[in-house]
């Protein structure tokens, strides 16, 4: 279980907190829009690699390497006596639910297109909110909130539509029947990425609280690359003759999605946060469905249907409504913002981490009362 911890000794100088920037910068915008630039690539890269990998050895390469980037920072740490002790146990739950959510994120680039995938997404903003409502009281003046509820309801529903108006569904061709068919299936397996994704945030939030983003993805990495390297091995067929049989421009494509999916892109998105705010830079990153779709259309031919198009506006302003809800509620009720629902809660890690800094500094005040 996760429950309370004691203190454990800072691993990297003091990172800057997450709360809402008071003013909009110019570094600010740079940062969120270098983020969503990352969260537009990411998904065409990886759905490129659906043609030179198979699921297993997609996930089992590209986390590989990734764990290989992470891994001197993790030996450094060890080497220099500040990795706390426990961490490898507090870290086994927040990587499970990786493990699931990346075999669900990739899996679904196999069944449809990536604009359809980034839709499905979505559903992890609601598994949040429901995961903060469980795990963490005071946010639930938020999501009890009309304007909230609403904006849940409109992203599921949004997402659902994305799904059910694929070509074949509706009285499309026969021959397009198994497409569309596919085409759902990839979206649940989106929704359900999104959920782990969320149930990853949550479990990290409650059981990595005081521990760096930096050590916390680096130890969480090297559990979810070793689960993908031994699913690699028991199911891919030939994961080795595939890597080899990658041309120069293949091997382009693959560093670039390790690079941008997993680990720039992270970097890129926490200093958003900490330069323009945990809510203004999320709420740009909610754009990503929406340049997807206009990037795939491009580079891969993937068309959307009309109403596909307008059931994803839905579920991107419902996520937008749930964003400005919680950014309107936490100012309004002076919840601490670190509470704030965050898209991306290894970076949550550290604003906890600041805030327990600065309780432990009033401590003797409040005794003194």
């Amino acid at each position: 279980m996760c429950t309370t911890f004691p203190a454990y000794p800072r691993t990297v100088p003091t990172p800057p907190a997450t709360p809402d920037a008071p003013h909009v910068t110019g570094a600010g915008i740079a940062w969120s829009l270098g983020a969503l630039v990352c969260w537009t690539i990411t998904p065409l890269l990886v759905e490129h690699l659906t043609g030179v990998f198979d699921l297993w050895a997609s996930n089992g390469w590209r986390y590989g390497l990734a764990a290989l980037m992470w891994l001197p920072l993790l030996i450094l740490t060890i080497a220099r006596g500040r990795f706390p002790a426990g961490l490898w146990k507090r870290a086994l739950l927040p990587a499970s639910f990786s493990i699931v959510a990346q075999v669900a994120f990739v899996g679904a680039f196999y069944m449809t297109g990536a604009a359809m995938v980034t839709f499905g997404l979505r559903f992890q903003i609601v598994a949040t909110a429901i995961g903060a409502a469980m795990l963490f009281p005071a946010e639930r003046v938020v999501i009890r909130r009309p304007v909230f509820l609403l904006g849940a309801l409109a992203v599921m529903l949004g997402v659902i539509g994305v799904a059910a108006f694929a070509p074949g569904v509706f009285g499309a061709a026969a021959d397009a029947e198994g497409s569309s068919h596919r085409d759902i299936f990839g979206v649940a397996l989106a929704a359900i990425a999104g959920i782990g994704y969320a149930g990853y945030g949550m479990t990290v939030r409650k059981c990595l609280a005081g521990v760096s983003a930096q050590l916390s993805f680096s130890v969480i990495s090297i559990y979810v690359g070793g689960a993908m390297l031994l699913l690699m091995v028991l199911l891919s067929e030939g994961p080795v003759a595939q890597l080899a049989a990658m041309d120069g421009q293949q091997w382009f494509i693959f560093i670039l999605s390790v690079i941008f999916g997993l680990a720039a892109g992270h970097v890129i998105y926490f200093n958003a946060m900490a330069t323009l705010g945990v809510a203004p830079a999320t709420g740009v990153v909610q754009l990503q469905p929406l340049t997807v779709a206009a990037a795939s259309y491009i580079f891969l031919k993937e068309v959307l249907t009309a109403p596909q198009i307008a059931c994803g506006l839905v579920a991107v302003a419902g996520a937008g409504a749930m964003l400005y809800t919680q950014h309107v509620v936490t100012r309004r009720q002076k919840i601490d913002r670190m509470r704030t629902l965050d898209t991306l809660p290894l970076n949550e890690a550290v604003a906890l981490e600041e805030a327990e800094l600065a309780a432990a500094d009033s401590m003797p005040n409040e005794d003194s009362r």
